[in-house]
C-alpha cells in the first residue's frame, strides 16, 4: 500500500483532522508547532495533542501535568523540550514525560494568561502574557511591565531575530524593539512611527532580515532592515484580506502565507495573491486562527471550529506518466523498499520527517531495492525525478 503519491500536474490536498474523525480534543485549534523530529504539537481550547502523521498522543490537564485547558503558545528549547503557553495555568516545561510548571505561585510571572512563547539564541526564553513581557534564562527572570515603559500591557506575539533583537507584538499598544535585555523602540500609531495597525498578532523573517507582521486589521506590514516600511492591504495590493492572524514564510523563501479571519489562508508569491477558502477548495472553514509549514512544506492550518487541516500543495510538480511508471513496495517496510520504473536514468532522495536528506543515489536498473534497514523508525518521504525532469513523491513507514 503506498500511502501518499502525487497524480497530475497540479494538485492540492486538504485533509481534515477533527474530533469526528480523530484523537485531537476540540475543534478550536490555537497554536501549531513542528517539532525537530516532525511531530506536530497543537494546542486548542480543550487539551494538547502531539501528532506524528500516525499516531496521537493527547495532554489534558487531569490525565497529566498540563496546568490548563486552553493551550496558546509552544516553543522547543535547545534540549527539544517543549514549553506550553495556557490561558490562565502559566507556562509549562514538558520533556516528554515529566512536567514543570512556571506562574505566579512560584515564579515571577505576574499574570497567568500566556500569549506567546520564543526562544532566542542564547537560550533564553521569551514570554509574552496579558500583564507583559518576561525573560527567563533558566536561572534569572526579567520582567517587563507598564512600569518598565511596555505601555500596553498584552503581549501577543514575539519574534527573536537574527541580529539579536527581541520583537514583541502588542494587543493595542504597538511594536516593542528590544536589544540586549533594554526597550529600544516602540513603534506605534500615535508617536508617528508609520505602523498602520497598533496589533500585531504573529511575526516571521525573511532571508534578509526584513521583520514580516500579522494584523489584524490592515494586513501584512513589514518592517524593513534598513528602516522603513512595506505594507500589503487591500487598499494597495490584491490581497483578499485585511484580517490577519499568522504568517509564515515558505522554506525556499519564494512566498509569504497568512491565515485569515475571515478568508481561509492566503499565499502571497511577488504581486500574485491566491486565496484557499470554503468557496474554491475543501478547507471546512474561513477562520484560520494559525498556521505553520513543516520541513516538507506542507501548511498545517489551525481553524476556529473545524480541527486542524494539512493543506499539501503540489502545484507545478509533475508525475511519472503511464509509460514511465515507478513503483515502490512494500510499505510499511522493515529493511528494503522496492521499486520498478521504466524511465532510466533517475535519481532518488529520500527525507526523513524532519526534511533532513538520508539518502541519494543516481538509479541505473529498471528493478531494484533501496537498503533503509538503518533507518530509524518513523515516517519517510521519497522523491523520484527522471532524466526527463518529472516527478514523483511518495511516502512509506519505516517499521
Amino acid at each position: 500500500m503506498i500511502l501518499f503519491s502525487v497524480q497530475g500536474y497540479a494538485q492540492q490536498v486538504f485533509t481534515n483532522y477533527s474530533t469526528a474523525n480523530s484523537p485531537l480534543p476540540e475543534n478550536s485549534v490555537r497554536c501549531i508547532e513542528v517539532d525537530h523530529i516532525g511531530r506536530k504539537w497543537i494546542g486548542t481550547d480543550y487539551g494538547l495533542a502531539v501528532f506524528d502523521d500516525v499516531n496521537w498522543n493527547v495532554y489534558l490537564p487531569f490525565t497529566s501535568g498540563l496546568p490548563a485547558m486552553s493551550v496558546r503558545a509552544i516553543a522547543f528549547d535547545s534540549l527539544n523540550n517543549a514549553w506550553i503557553g495556557t490561558l490562565g495555568g502559566g507556562v509549562a516545561k514538558f520533556d516528554g514525560t515529566n512536567w514543570v510548571v512556571y506562574d505566579d505561585t512560584n515564579s515571577p510571572i505576574t499574570e497567568n494568561s500566556i500569549r506567546a512563547l520564543a526562544f532566542d539564541s542564547a537560550g533564553a526564553l521569551w514570554i509574552g502574557n496579558q500583564d507583559g513581557l518576561v525573560k527567563f534564562d533558566g536561572t534569572n527572570w526579567i520582567v517587563y511591565s507598564a512600569a518598565s515603559s511596555i505601555i500596553q500591557n498584552t503581549i501577543a506575539s514575539i519574534h527573536t531575530s537574527k541580529n539579536r533583537k527581541v520583537y514583541a507584538g502588542s494587543v493595542n499598544g504597538g511594536l516593542f524593539i528590544l536589544h540586549q535585555d533594554t526597550i529600544k523602540s516602540n513603534l506605534n500609531i500615535a508617536n508617528g512611527s508609520g505602523i498602520p495597525d497598533n496589533t500585531i498578532l504573529a511575526f516571521d523573517e525573511d532571508s534578509i532580515g526584513n521583520i514580516w507582521m500579522a494584523t489584524p486589521a490592515n494586513g501584512i506590514v513589514v518592517y524593513r532592515n534598513i528602516g522603513g516600511w512595506f505594507w500589503y492591504y487591500m487598499g494597495s495590493s490584491f490581497i483578499q484580506s485585511n484580517s490577519l492572524s499568522d504568517i509564515q514564510i515558505s522554506n525556499d523563501h519564494q512566498s509569504v502565507w497568512v491565515a485569515t479571519a475571515d478568508s481561509g489562508i492566503i499565499r502571497k508569491t511577488g504581486t500574485v495573491y491566491t486565496c484557499f477558502n470554503t468557496v474554491n477548495t475543501s478547507m471546512p472553514d474561513n477562520n484560520i486562527q494559525c498556521l505553520t509549514i513543516d520541513s516538507m512544506n506542507n501548511i498545517w492550518i489551525g481553524t476556529a471550529t473545524q480541527g486542524v487541516v494539512k493543506f499539501q500543495d503540489f502545484t507545478g510538480i509533475r508525475n511519472f506518466s503511464s509509460t514511465s511508471d515507478f513503483e515502490t513496495y512494500p510499505n510499511p517496510v522493515t529493511d528494503r523498499i522496492n521499486f520498478k520504473v521504466e524511465n532510466l536514468p533517475f535519481t532518488v532522495e529520500v527525507m526523513d520527517a524532519r526534511g533532513a536528506l538520508v539518502f541519494s543515489e543516481t538509479i541505473n536498473t529498471n528493478v531494484g531495492s533501496i537498503d533503509v534497514s538503518r533507518f530509524k523508525n518513523g515516517i519517510y518521504s521519497l522523491k523520484a525525478v527522471s532524466k526527463d525532469n518529472v516527478a514523483v513523491i511518495k511516502r512509506f513507514c519505516k517499521q
